[in-house]
């Protein structure tokens, strides 16, 4: 899977484009901000192991944000 998610990564945003992530499961919610596929990949693969729904934003993500949470959630 992780393969998958790495490609369709690279389709919609290219290399070292700034991606958020976000996952919700209930009333869960944690989001993440990354520049970094791979970091992306193992996050998104994780966090669906443990039954979260997880997606990327379609919408460009400034830059700045990555302060936030650089390649975690």
């Amino acid at each position: 899977m992780g393969g998958e998610i790495a490609r369709t990564l690279e389709l919609l945003f290219g290399h070292r484009q700034v991606v958020e992530l976000r996952a919700f499961r209930g009333r869960e919610v944690t989001s993440g901000y990354f520049d970094d596929a791979e970091a992306l990949t193992h996050a998104a693969s994780e966090l669906d192991g443990h039954g979260y729904a997880v997606y990327v934003t379609l919408n460009e993500v400034n830059p700045a944000l990555l302060a936030r949470t650089a390649n975690r959630t």
